[in-house]
């Protein structure tokens, strides 16, 4: 069985530490469903990213078939959902960057109608659904590096959130997933490289601004000069740091180019 977050995101459990979120709109396999003694059956899912854990049914939809539909990311760092083509519309819900949802049809007047992964339909502003015909798919390795590197600077300020991946607050491998998923490139969701996911060990001479930066138990995006970019406990969350200062004697660089 397969589902979808209908909630504004929900929190993945490993144990009994949080371990991810999932957005509105993601998807996820069903592996184990057990009742326990909780109000709500609880789910041992599997993300279309290829990481486990457990969450309740009461913030998803199951459907029996994998869903195909195109959908489409939300890019604003909150976007209101309106019952109206009007700002002064009744808010829906609020949905957070990298939520999913499906285009319906474009107003003359700089919204779009949408629908929510529950069915509902509401109403946002253009400039905050990004379309896939549109960037950030890019076609020079160039303009795909800037493009990376302009996602992960978007979430500069937010708070560090373990397990969390949304302008709420995020960690590390959060950033970095969240900034490569938003340009259509899926890497693994921790701070370490895995077979078969997009990043591949490259040596240090070879480094580029966005390829990412692995140190013991922690990742971080190369934004080049000696720069990076991460979420970081000691800066409270996501800023620009040195290198320096950091065990770089035992650094990995990995690379999707």
């Amino acid at each position: 069985m397969y589902g979808t977050v209908i909630s504004a995101s929900v929190f993945m459990m490993c144990g009994d530490e949080v371990c991810d979120e999932l957005l509105h709109g993601m998807g996820f396999r069903v592996l184990v469903r057990r009742k326990d003694k909780k109000p709500y059956p609880i789910l041992h899912i599997e993300t279309d990213y290829g990481y486990r854990g457990d969450i309740s049914e009461q913030d998803v939809l199951l459907h029996e078939t994998r869903i195909t539909d195109e959908l489409h990311m939300i890019s604003g760092t909150f976007t209101d959902v309106l019952s109206g083509p009007s700002v002064r519309s009744r808010i829906i819900k609020t949905l957070a960057r990298g939520s999913m949802v499906r285009l319906i049809g474009d107003t003359d007047d700089g919204f779009t109608l949408i629908e929510l992964a529950d069915g509902v339909r509401g109403y946002v502003r253009d400039a905050f659904i990004w379309r896939h015909e549109q960037p950030p798919l890019c076609h020079s390795e160039q303009a795909l590096r800037k493009s990376l590197l302009d996602s992960a600077m978007q979430y500069i300020g937010t708070q560090y959130r373990w397990g969390g991946k949304s302008p709420m607050g995020i960690d590390c491998s959060g950033l970095c997933f969240m900034a490569y998923r938003e340009n259509g490139i899926t890497i693994y969701r921790d701070a370490t490289m895995m077979p078969g996911y997009a990043i591949h060990p490259i040596s240090r001479e070879q480094m580029k601004p966005a390829d990412l930066v692995f140190l013991p138990g922690h990742v971080a995006m190369y934004a080049g000069g000696g720069l990076f970019i991460h979420s970081a406990v000691r800066n409270n969350g996501v800023a620009v740091d040195r290198l320096e200062g950091y065990l770089t004697e035992e650094m990995i660089v990995g690379s999707a180019f």
